[in-house]
């Protein structure tokens, strides 16, 4: 048993301790925060606008932060799902050029190997989403409060239901979130370079993301429908509607289903695609 955690734990320190790792576990969190001030100041000045013409300003998201906590989630995921491409694309053409790769496939089984890159990958994931929830959070009970959503008297939304909807649209991007490193790790696994790697990761994601629109049944079945990124099909993106109360935005059972499914499947997938690279190929 210890001769198989060895290089899991192994790979998860080394991650965990490189400098670039928390550089990017911060990342998010900043684009959150960006986010939801670049969204305050853009209120302020329409409500301006508004009165300035007579009209009565709106007061909903004036009075309160689970809308612009939903748009700072969302921007932040965004952020951390190219993240992940990026660095799982470069997992092993990095190890390939520095000759690291070889001591690893004499010192455990190539498909231990794999396992071990994933667990490294995804290891920041969990602070990174942890460090962008609080940021996100923290900010928009500053500038909105994070309390019941009340128009005209009537309590729209209770603050403990909008916690429960917010961990829903979390939950939601995960698998997700996850399957993107796998799919960078499996790119790299067949690369020769870096610049090859990230290229061949990155292009038909974006390629996918952005033309998905025109085969809408056929991108329910892939994992990049899933992602918070530019087309996005995910919760956070139903989370921004949820969280503002709006009459018509409501969860779907079967969606919320396919979101964990489907990326979950085809991380799998991936991963078995990665090892049988990994055995075909010398280090």
């Amino acid at each position: 048993m210890t001769s198989w955690l060895a290089p899991l734990r192994a790979e998860v320190a080394r991650t965990w301790f490189a400098r670039s790792t928390w550089t990017l576990v911060t990342v998010p969190a900043v684009v959150a925060a960006l986010r939801i001030v670049g969204g305050r100041i853009g209120e302020r000045v329409e409500q301006a606008q508004k009165l300035a013409a007579g009209a009565q300003a709106s007061a909903v998201d004036a009075v309160n932060g689970f809308g612009p906590l939903a748009d700072g989630l969302r921007a932040g995921a965004a952020v951390l799902a190219l993240l992940l491409l990026v660095q799982g694309a470069t997992t092993f053409v990095r190890d390939r050029d520095s000759g690291t790769l070889g001591q690893w496939y004499v010192a455990a089984p190539r498909s231990l190997v794999v396992l071990a890159r994933v667990a490294g990958v995804i290891s920041w994931l969990v602070p990174a989403l942890l460090a962008l929830l609080a940021v996100a959070a923290a900010l928009a009970h500053g500038i909105n409060g994070l309390t019941d959503i009340v128009e005209e008297g009537d309590v729209m939304a209770t603050a403990n239901e909008l916690w429960v909807d917010v961990a829903k649209g979390v939950a939601g991007v995960i698998p997700g979130l996850l399957t993107c490193a796998v799919y960078g790790i499996t790119v790299s696994s067949f690369a020769n370079s870096a610049g090859g790697a990230v290229g061949g990761t990155l292009v038909p994601f974006i390629l996918f993301d952005v033309l998905r629109a025109l085969m809408p049944d056929a991108a329910k079945y892939v994992f990049v429908t899933y992602v918070p990124f530019l087309g996005d099909g995910s919760t956070l993106s139903r989370l921004t509607d949820i969280a503002r109360a709006y009459s018509d935005a409501v969860w779907n059972a079967e969606e919320f289903g396919r979101a964990w499914s489907i990326p979950t499947a085809q991380a799998l997938v991936l991963m078995l695609l990665t090892i049988v690279a990994c055995r075909m190929r010398p280090a």
